[in-house]
């Protein structure tokens, strides 16, 4: 039945590991027995299928929902207001993103969302409309930053890494040569008339290392896992970790990026209360190259005087990976505009009958 299908999830399952970041402080270095041990369960959940949760990470519900409340209003606002802080075709990925603009599934109808992403609080801003936008974001902002050093730190510590090889590579978290990103999403409620295939986002790997996710409630988003797509499910208080496309190079493919998207929920009460949700997605510094051999041990030769062997292997560095994934999310809607554009400008109009 439908509905056992929706109440059916990989968290009520018990499919995502919890990992535990109680008594964890900033600093790794030496590495305590507890570290250890959330580092290496953070290392089985995340070799498995790129997922992990994460509770007792001390971010505050409260200051969470003063975020979906400031988006809430933001969303509210006039169309003509927020366009002032619309991102434009070929800028830096800074601002308000309308319903439509991102397409990430082809071959699907328009995906209904807004979003706001925020590269650094030292750019604009609503500010003038939302006076409290910019303290309840930026609040949020620095404590998702404070956890990412946390996960790149045990990361590295469950990989027998040095501690600081990932971290001492993402310092600059929202400021200028990252484009580490915190995205603030309001999916809107949802009623009976659906466009055929309409998504609220549709399938995608992320593009950087890893992302944090917290959400308010479950509002459709599924995985993929072996081919087919699990509904997640909604843990109150956890943050759920996803693998991007960097890490899953960077580790030659031991964590995982995990393909995903969100769906129109079946159930009728998920779909009308809509869904909110802040993503901090942790790149690298811009000028990183991924190299996957500062991740795995070099192997041992037969011959120690013998030369290392030598790799085949185009490195990229962060900033070109997340250009090219940035451009193939916003091609699709650009070409779909310039072709109705096209079609508009050879119809011919209806000549008018004289009476």
């Amino acid at each position: 039945m439908p509905n056992m299908e929706v109440a059916d999830s990989m968290i009520k399952d018990n499919e995502i590991p919890v990992v535990d970041l109680s008594h964890m402080g900033s600093v790794m270095s030496p590495v305590k027995p507890w570290v250890k041990k959330a580092a290496k369960q953070l290392e089985r959940a995340l070799s498995h299928r790129g997922l992990a949760l994460i509770v007792n990470h001390g971010i505050s519900e409260q200051k969470l929902q003063a975020v979906y409340r400031a988006m809430k209003k933001f969303c509210e606002l006039s169309e003509v207001t927020k366009s002032k802080y619309e991102i434009k075709p070929n800028a830096e990925n800074h601002g308000y993103v309308s319903p439509g603009i991102e397409k990430f599934a082809r071959e699907k109808s328009e995906e209904v969302r807004h979003a706001f992403n925020v590269l650094s609080f030292e750019k604009k801003l609503p500010d003038e409309e939302l006076p409290g936008f910019r303290d309840s974001v930026s609040y949020v902002a620095d404590e998702m930053r404070r956890v990412a050093h946390i996960v790149l730190q045990i990361m590295a510590v469950g990989l027998d890494l040095d501690p600081n090889l990932f971290l001492n590579k993402h310092q600059n978290m929202l400021k200028e040569g990252n484009v580490t990103t915190l995205r603030v999403l309001h999916y809107p409620p949802m009623g009976d008339r659906l466009i055929p295939g309409q998504m609220r986002c549709g399938e995608h790997t992320d593009y950087g290392s890893f992302t944090l996710l917290v959400q308010d409630s479950e509002g459709g988003l599924e995985v993929s896992v072996n081919g087919k797509w699990k509904r997640v499910g909604h843990l109150p208080g956890a943050i759920l970790i996803n693998i991007g496309d960097l890490m899953d190079k960077w580790t030659s493919g031991k964590f995982p990026a995990v393909r995903h998207r969100v769906v129109v929920p079946e159930q009728k009460t998920i779909r009308l209360r809509g869904r909110n949700s802040i993503a901090f997605f942790v790149h690298p510094e811009n000028d990183t190259i991924i190299d996957p051999a500062e991740t795995v041990a070099a192997p041992i030769l037969a011959n120690e005087a013998e030369p290392p062997p030598k790799r085949e292997l185009t490195l990229i560095t962060a900033y070109q990976h997340f250009q090219e994934r940035l451009r193939e999310s916003r091609i699709f809607r650009l070409l779909r505009t310039l072709r109705k554009r096209l079609y508009s400008q050879r119809a011919v109009p209806a000549s008018v009958a004289p009476s």
